[in-house]
């Protein structure tokens, strides 16, 4: 099959002049479309470039009704921005203002009359050259765009189908933590929590991963409801006290109990979860993380607190950024700090990391109170 060829749109009033334009154009192939005025000629491009069979136009600048500049102006109004189909004013005109007007309507270039037939043949060459770059540069992004979104539905897919098995294997581990505690065997016990634990983290580092794609896609809307923040933090600290225990680290929950604050339960707590895992693993040995919260009636703060060593300033630069890295013990943040900013911005509030005498290492969420119509943002 042969080649799509070369299509340029001519645009005079003066027939002779297209007549001269075809026989320039024929011996390099180029095929040529005709219009004889700036209305014509706005309506063949719209035609030719909806179903991409225009490569340049050559546009004369002095016709009656619409001019070339009018003409041009449309051209470029019908076109996206990110693209730039290459149009050459042809003109006898000279004067500085004029080519200054050509270049702010959107003229690529300017072609002189009388035209010279090498010089027309060059620039055509060159600005076809161009556009089948663009065309090229288009494809090329369109398909990794298509690489990227199947692998985005790949990584949706397997998260998704690994929450079962692990939700099951979790379970089960827990009816057979239940038959073992009878033989009192103390190596086998540990070893069932152990697996527990990681189940456990497991199942959050999914949680978060669907989370994160759901927000970055617009897909988390916030279920936002007055709840009891001391309750919230004590689930969490229940949940992570053996894990935390194996490392040699307590977790204890400060704070007054009844406080209340107006948020998404399910996607604060997965939030916290997240930096109570990452201060237990930081916390040292014998090591502390403490949970606190405290509230205003405007805003609440959370705070999660551990021992161990300081994180330096510039390990907090890029903290919360994904994918972001820190030095701090080797370790690789992931996607959990990220998803604590995610989440602390989506409440209309913040994250930040802080450190004073009692604790190296403090994480601080902010949530402020909604008002009725910042409610009616978050709430399906």
């Amino acid at each position: 099959m042969s080649e799509k060829p070369n299509r340029v749109l001519i645009v005079d009033d003066e027939p002779r002049n297209l007549a001269l334009l075809e026989a320039v154009l024929a011996p390099i192939g180029i095929e040529t479309r005709r219009a004889t005025d700036g209305r014509q000629a706005v309506a063949l491009f719209r035609e030719l470039h909806a179903t991409d069979e225009l490569d340049l136009v050559l546009l004369d600048v002095m016709m009656p009704e619409l001019d070339g500049f009018g003409a041009l102006a449309e051209m470029r109004g019908c076109t996206s921005a990110g693209e730039r189909l290459p149009i050459v004013l042809v003109t006898a005109l000279s004067a500085r203002e004029d080519r200054m007007r050509g270049l702010e309507a959107g003229a690529d270039d300017f072609l002189s009359k009388p035209l010279d037939p090498h010089e027309v043949r060059c620039r055509v060459r060159t600005f076809i050259a161009l556009r089948e770059a663009q065309r090229t540069l288009r494809q090329r992004a369109e398909e990794l765009e298509r690489v990227q979104q199947a692998r985005a539905d790949l990584s949706r897919l397997i998260v998704h189908d690994l929450k079962n098995p692990l939700a099951a294997l979790q379970g089960n581990l827990q009816w057979v933590r239940s038959r073992a505690a009878q033989s009192k065997d103390a190596m086998m016990l540990e070893a069932i929590d152990d697996s527990t634990s990681s189940t456990a983290r497991l199942l959050l580092m999914i949680g978060t991963l669907i989370d994160v794609d759901r927000v970055e896609n617009s897909q988390l809307r916030l279920d936002r409801k007055p709840a009891r923040v001391g309750a919230l933090l004590d689930a969490v600290a229940r949940r992570h006290a053996r894990d935390a225990e194996l490392r040699g680290v307590t977790i204890r929950v400060t704070g007054d109990p009844d406080l209340r604050a107006t948020i998404d339960c399910s996607v604060l707590e997965r939030a916290i979860e997240n930096l109570v895992e990452n201060a237990a693993r930081f916390a040292g040995t014998p090591g502390l993380v403490e949970l606190a919260a405290v509230g205003d009636g405007r805003a609440t703060a959370i705070t999660v607190s551990n021992t161990g060593a300081p994180m330096a300033p510039a390990q907090r630069t890029r903290l919360f950024e994904k994918y972001a890295t820190t030095e701090r013990g080797g370790s690789h943040q992931g996607l959990g700090l990220y998803f604590c900013r995610l989440a602390a911005e989506a409440h209309g509030g913040g994250i930040a990391v802080d450190s004073d005498e009692a604790w190296p290492t403090r994480f601080r969420i902010t949530i402020p109170e909604p008002t009725a119509r910042a409610t009616s943002a978050f709430v399906d």
